[in-house]
């Protein structure tokens, strides 16, 4: 059992030393949930600044400031197109462009 509990701890603190630090970058969306993030591409592309400056003041994304060190917990890979990120205790989505990896 100790060895189990050892073991287990070992784990804990190691994914802990693993996580993926970055900043962000300026002007880029972020969202506290994936699905609004997905929904303020849609606007974005379809040029409707409307929408997504309602989503901006109900506080369901911001527009991001530069250099804001971040902690990721969902890096979008080779291929993916959005990662998710820790600020001051909030998760928030954003796309890949919109953070520098490793600075």
């Amino acid at each position: 059992m100790k060895r189990l509990t050892c073991l287990l701890l070992a784990g804990l603190v190691s994914g802990q030393a693993l996580a993926m630090q970055a900043t962000t970058k300026e002007n880029h969306f972020a969202c506290l949930k994936e699905e609004w993030l997905d929904d303020m591409v849609k606007f974005v592309v379809a040029k409707d600044l409307d929408s997504a400056q309602a989503y901006v003041k109900a506080k369901k994304c911001l527009v991001t400031k530069g250099g804001e060190k971040v902690t990721v917990t969902d890096s979008p890979g080779f291929l993916g197109s959005r990662a998710s990120y820790v600020y001051k205790g909030v998760k928030f989505w954003t796309t890949r462009e919109a953070l520098n990896y490793g600075r």
